[in-house]
Protein backbone atom coordinates (compact mmCIF):
# COMPACT_ATOMS: atom_id res chain seq x y z
CA UNK A 1 0.00 0.00 0.00
CA UNK A 2 1.56 3.30 -1.06
CA UNK A 3 0.99 6.56 0.79
CA UNK A 4 -1.81 7.69 -1.54
CA UNK A 5 -3.74 4.44 -1.13
CA UNK A 6 -3.29 4.67 2.63
CA UNK A 7 -4.60 8.26 2.55
CA UNK A 8 -7.68 7.12 0.62
CA UNK A 9 -8.31 4.44 3.23
CA UNK A 10 -7.93 6.90 6.11
CA UNK A 11 -10.17 9.45 4.45
CA UNK A 12 -12.91 6.89 3.79
CA UNK A 13 -12.79 5.46 7.30
CA UNK A 14 -12.07 8.43 9.58
CA UNK A 15 -11.62 11.73 7.83
CA UNK A 16 -14.67 12.10 5.61
CA UNK A 17 -15.60 15.23 7.62
CA UNK A 18 -12.09 16.72 7.53
CA UNK A 19 -12.44 20.52 7.46
CA UNK A 20 -9.78 23.12 6.63
CA UNK A 21 -9.52 26.87 6.11
CA UNK A 22 -9.85 28.04 2.54
CA UNK A 23 -6.61 30.09 2.65
CA UNK A 24 -6.59 30.68 -1.09
CA UNK A 25 -9.63 32.92 -0.90
CA UNK A 26 -8.82 34.69 2.37
CA UNK A 27 -5.49 35.64 3.93
CA UNK A 28 -6.98 36.08 7.41
CA UNK A 29 -7.87 32.67 8.93
CA UNK A 30 -10.45 34.34 11.16
CA UNK A 31 -12.32 35.49 8.05
CA UNK A 32 -11.77 32.33 6.02
CA UNK A 33 -14.64 30.19 4.91
CA UNK A 34 -14.55 26.52 5.82
CA UNK A 35 -14.95 23.65 3.44
CA UNK A 36 -14.63 19.87 3.53
CA UNK A 37 -11.37 18.67 2.03
CA UNK A 38 -11.95 16.30 -0.84
CA UNK A 39 -10.57 12.78 -0.87
CA UNK A 40 -8.00 13.70 -3.51
CA UNK A 41 -6.91 16.86 -1.69
CA UNK A 42 -6.43 14.87 1.50
CA UNK A 43 -4.33 12.29 -0.37
CA UNK A 44 -2.25 15.03 -2.06
CA UNK A 45 -1.53 16.58 1.32
CA UNK A 46 -0.37 13.30 2.83
CA UNK A 47 1.78 12.44 -0.18
CA UNK A 48 3.47 15.85 -0.07
CA UNK A 49 4.08 15.66 3.68
CA UNK A 50 5.59 12.20 3.28
CA UNK A 51 7.82 13.38 0.40
CA UNK A 52 9.17 16.26 2.50
CA UNK A 53 9.91 13.95 5.45
CA UNK A 54 11.92 11.57 3.27
CA UNK A 55 13.75 14.27 1.34
CA UNK A 56 14.72 16.00 4.58
CA UNK A 57 16.04 12.74 6.04
CA UNK A 58 13.70 13.01 9.03
CA UNK A 59 12.06 9.64 8.42
CA UNK A 60 15.35 7.79 7.77
CA UNK A 61 16.84 9.20 10.98
CA UNK A 62 14.39 7.09 12.97
CA UNK A 63 16.26 3.98 11.82
CA UNK A 64 19.65 5.23 13.06
CA UNK A 65 21.32 4.48 16.36
CA UNK A 66 21.34 7.89 18.04
CA UNK A 67 22.42 9.51 14.79
CA UNK A 68 24.89 6.79 13.83
CA UNK A 69 24.59 4.11 11.19
CA UNK A 70 26.43 1.70 13.48
CA UNK A 71 24.94 0.07 16.56
CA UNK A 72 26.86 0.80 19.77
CA UNK A 73 28.25 -2.21 21.61
CA UNK A 74 27.80 -1.43 25.29
CA UNK A 75 30.87 -1.74 27.49
CA UNK A 76 30.93 -3.61 30.80
CA UNK A 77 30.96 -0.29 32.63
CA UNK A 78 27.81 0.81 30.81
CA UNK A 79 26.09 -2.51 31.54
CA UNK A 80 26.96 -2.23 35.23
CA UNK A 81 25.52 1.29 35.31
CA UNK A 82 22.29 0.02 33.75
CA UNK A 83 22.19 -2.96 36.14
CA UNK A 84 22.52 -0.62 39.11
CA UNK A 85 19.69 1.52 37.77
CA UNK A 86 17.25 -1.23 36.76
CA UNK A 87 16.24 -4.55 38.28
CA UNK A 88 15.37 -6.69 35.24
CA UNK A 89 13.55 -9.16 37.50
CA UNK A 90 11.19 -6.44 38.71
CA UNK A 91 10.32 -3.70 36.22
CA UNK A 92 7.01 -1.93 35.73
CA UNK A 93 5.97 -0.36 32.41
CA UNK A 94 7.55 2.99 33.22
CA UNK A 95 10.90 1.43 34.14
CA UNK A 96 10.87 -0.65 30.96
CA UNK A 97 10.20 2.43 28.84
CA UNK A 98 12.99 4.30 30.68
CA UNK A 99 15.39 1.46 29.91
CA UNK A 100 14.50 1.59 26.21
CA UNK A 101 14.99 5.37 26.26
CA UNK A 102 18.44 4.89 27.78
CA UNK A 103 19.39 2.24 25.23
CA UNK A 104 18.29 4.50 22.38
CA UNK A 105 20.29 7.45 23.75
CA UNK A 106 23.33 5.17 24.09
CA UNK A 107 22.99 4.07 20.47
CA UNK A 108 22.31 0.42 21.35
CA UNK A 109 18.88 0.42 19.69
CA UNK A 110 17.23 2.74 17.17
CA UNK A 111 14.01 4.66 17.62
CA UNK A 112 12.20 2.24 15.31
CA UNK A 113 13.53 -0.74 17.27
CA UNK A 114 12.35 0.90 20.49
CA UNK A 115 8.81 0.91 19.10
CA UNK A 116 9.15 -2.70 17.93
CA UNK A 117 10.08 -3.67 21.50
CA UNK A 118 6.80 -2.38 22.89
CA UNK A 119 7.69 1.13 24.04
CA UNK A 120 4.69 2.81 25.67
CA UNK A 121 2.76 -0.46 25.25
CA UNK A 122 2.49 0.26 21.53
CA UNK A 123 1.95 -2.58 19.07
CA UNK A 124 4.28 -2.10 16.11
CA UNK A 125 2.71 -3.14 12.82
CA UNK A 126 5.06 -2.05 10.05
CA UNK A 127 7.35 0.58 8.60
CA UNK A 128 7.84 2.45 5.32
CA UNK A 129 10.30 0.97 2.83
CA UNK A 130 13.21 2.82 1.22
CA UNK A 131 10.76 4.71 -1.02
CA UNK A 132 8.54 5.79 1.86
CA UNK A 133 5.77 3.35 0.88
CA UNK A 134 4.00 1.20 3.44
CA UNK A 135 3.84 -2.57 2.94
CA UNK A 136 0.55 -3.86 1.54
CA UNK A 137 -0.27 -5.63 4.80
CA UNK A 138 1.69 -6.77 7.80
CA UNK A 139 0.77 -10.27 8.94
CA UNK A 140 2.80 -11.97 11.64
CA UNK A 141 2.47 -15.56 12.78
CA UNK A 142 4.26 -16.70 15.93
CA UNK A 143 4.46 -20.21 17.33
CA UNK A 144 6.08 -21.52 20.50
CA UNK A 145 8.63 -24.33 20.05
CA UNK A 146 7.01 -26.05 23.04
CA UNK A 147 3.34 -26.67 23.78
CA UNK A 148 3.19 -24.23 26.69
CA UNK A 149 5.21 -22.34 29.22
CA UNK A 150 6.94 -19.68 27.12
CA UNK A 151 5.78 -16.10 27.50
CA UNK A 152 5.10 -13.98 24.43
CA UNK A 153 3.75 -10.76 25.93
CA UNK A 154 5.83 -8.79 28.43
CA UNK A 155 2.73 -7.96 30.49
CA UNK A 156 2.36 -11.65 31.31
CA UNK A 157 5.74 -11.70 33.05
CA UNK A 158 4.63 -9.71 36.10
CA UNK A 159 7.59 -7.36 35.81
CA UNK A 160 10.18 -10.10 35.26
CA UNK A 161 11.64 -8.75 32.01
CA UNK A 162 14.57 -11.17 32.24
CA UNK A 163 12.22 -14.13 32.07
CA UNK A 164 10.05 -12.57 29.37
CA UNK A 165 12.83 -11.63 26.92
CA UNK A 166 14.46 -15.05 27.19
CA UNK A 167 11.10 -16.67 26.49
CA UNK A 168 10.30 -14.23 23.68
CA UNK A 169 13.43 -14.95 21.64
CA UNK A 170 12.55 -18.64 21.53
CA UNK A 171 9.31 -18.03 19.65
CA UNK A 172 9.38 -18.88 15.97
CA UNK A 173 7.43 -17.28 13.18
CA UNK A 174 7.22 -15.37 9.94
CA UNK A 175 5.39 -12.43 8.43
CA UNK A 176 4.33 -11.09 5.07
CA UNK A 177 7.55 -9.07 4.84
CA UNK A 178 10.59 -11.33 5.50
CA UNK A 179 12.98 -8.38 5.87
CA UNK A 180 10.69 -6.73 8.41
CA UNK A 181 10.57 -10.01 10.33
CA UNK A 182 14.35 -10.26 10.44
CA UNK A 183 14.69 -6.67 11.64
CA UNK A 184 12.04 -7.17 14.29
CA UNK A 185 13.55 -10.33 15.70
CA UNK A 186 17.01 -8.78 15.68
CA UNK A 187 15.73 -6.06 18.01
CA UNK A 188 14.54 -8.67 20.51
CA UNK A 189 17.85 -10.53 20.30
CA UNK A 190 19.82 -7.34 20.97
CA UNK A 191 17.62 -6.51 23.96
CA UNK A 192 17.97 -10.06 25.31
CA UNK A 193 21.76 -9.82 25.16
CA UNK A 194 21.76 -6.53 27.06
CA UNK A 195 19.28 -7.67 29.69
CA UNK A 196 21.16 -10.94 30.24
CA UNK A 197 24.39 -9.02 30.76
CA UNK A 198 22.60 -6.70 33.20
CA UNK A 199 21.24 -9.69 35.09
CA UNK A 200 24.72 -11.21 35.41
CA UNK A 201 26.24 -7.98 36.71
CA UNK A 202 23.40 -7.34 39.17
CA UNK A 203 23.63 -10.93 40.47
CA UNK A 204 27.40 -10.61 40.82
CA UNK A 205 27.00 -7.36 42.74
CA UNK A 206 24.42 -8.90 45.07
CA UNK A 207 26.71 -11.87 45.71
CA UNK A 208 29.67 -9.62 46.57
CA UNK A 209 27.53 -7.56 48.90
CA UNK A 210 26.36 -10.74 50.59
CA UNK A 211 29.95 -11.87 51.12
CA UNK A 212 30.85 -8.52 52.65
CA UNK A 213 28.13 -8.90 55.28
CA UNK A 214 29.38 -12.31 56.43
Amino acid sequence: MNIRDMAYSLYDSRYSDYVVFNKIQYSDPMKSSLYTMTREEFADQMVEANRKRWESGEAQAKFLYNGSGTRAQLSKTEIIALANKYDVRNMDDNAYDDLLDDLESMGAISHVEKLRLGYGNWIYIGEPDENGDMPDMYHEVLTSPTEKGLLLDRQDAGGDVFRWINDRIQWEGCCSDPLLWIRSERAFEVLANIINRMHVERSRSALLQGEETL
